[in-house]
């Protein structure tokens, strides 16, 4: 298995048994507010081509900073097998539809499902009033020697049914939050410009945990 990082929560995932393409984003979300960063515009001709030749499709969610319209409707084949949550509504399906895409894989929620021979997949859904009501994702992809698990921003809840499907070599998960912070403290301006600055962040880390920081 060979795991390659596009930019942001996406990844190609390559195996003998077939390629997935997760949450490609290229083109900036959000009115133009949210971009990918590092910038993922230069990628080399040979891996643009693998991505854009990938056998699966699996968008984690509908977010626009996963769900990257504008580059999905341009630069992959309509007939594209398309890997579905198991969401409690036909939001992403419909959606997705409308771009033009005609093949879908309905999975269940947390069971495992062999999409090719020798390649299998197992989606957790989790839903909260933060995702909408389609909610969000995580992807647990086995080739029967690799394990890998793409949990992008999905806060799973029970990390235990993850583990379910056998030992991981490679998890991938998020490392920072998209809040906005610190507009939802409400403190004096001196005390905000200190604590969003490096030095402050640091400090403020270091008292709230000090075993945690190195």
């Amino acid at each position: 298995m060979r795991a390659t990082s596009i930019g942001h929560a996406g990844q190609l995932i390559e195996t003998d048994a077939g390629s997935i393409l997760c949450d490609p984003w290229f083109v900036p979300a959000f009115f133009a507010a949210w971009f990918v960063f590092p910038r993922n515009d230069q990628l080399a001709d040979d891996l643009l081509q693998r991505i854009e030749q990938a056998d699966f499709l699996y968008v984690s969610h509908l977010h626009g900073d996963h769900h990257d319209e504008p580059w999905l409707r341009e630069h992959l084949r309509r007939d594209i097998p398309i890997l579905l949550p198991g969401f409690p509504t036909r939001e992403q399906q419909r959606t997705l539809e409308r771009l033009g895409f005609t093949n879908f894989v309905r999975t269940v929620d947390g069971e495992e499902l062999e999409i090719a021979p020798g390649l299998a997949v197992a989606i957790h859904v989790e839903t909260s009033i933060t995702d909408g009501p389609g909610g969000d994702s995580a992807l647990v992809v086995s080739d029967g020697r690799t394990r890998l698990v793409n949990q992008n921003d999905c806060r799973t809840t029970d990390l235990g049914r993850l583990r379910a499907h056998g030992p991981v070599d490679l998890h991938w998960l998020q490392f920072s939050g998209a809040i906005w912070y610190p507009m939802v403290y409400d403190l004096p301006e001196d005390e905000n410009s200190y604590i969003i600055s490096a030095e402050g962040s640091r400090l403020e880390a270091a008292r709230r945990a000090p075993s945690e920081v190195t």
